[in-house]
């Protein structure tokens, strides 16, 4: 279930692909998975532990799980024909995406998470503890 908090990009999303009409159903579906899978990947991934090589890594998963998901949503909509080599046809021709998206996510994830991390540990340090 959706925390307050964190239901507004979800309703961000779901708002503006409505007023600008959207993809076919089955394609949204597909790439409303691959952003839940995406955020599981990092929830679970970086719950204990937030090193510099663990974001860059969910953050390649959480990149590949969505580029084979949102990717196969298309070829299931018939955008591509139903045949093994039409689902690789898909992959092919969304690589382009797929490499500037991994680009983005990894930079990202490193830059916010690694900014968050920094900003709450020195916030730490400059706040006295109860006794």
């Amino acid at each position: 279930m959706l925390r307050p908090g964190r239901a507004l990009p979800v309703l961000s999303l779901l708002a503006t692909d409505w007023w600008l009409g959207g993809y076919d159903p089955m394609v949204m579906l597909f790439v409303y998975s691959g952003f839940a899978c995406s955020s599981a990947i990092g929830r679970f991934w970086l719950r204990h532990h937030r090193g510099m090589s663990r974001i860059a890594t969910a953050a390649v998963a959480a990149s590949t799980a969505f580029f084979l998901l949102s990717n196969f949503g298309w070829w299931l909509s018939g955008m591509y024909p139903p045949t093994a080599d039409g689902l690789i046809e898909c992959y092919l021709r969304g690589l382009p995406w797929f490499g500037a998206t991994l680009l983005g996510d990894v930079f990202y994830s490193l830059a916010i998470i690694g900014c968050y991390d920094l900003l709450t540990e020195r916030k730490s340090r400059t706040v006295p503890h109860a006794a």
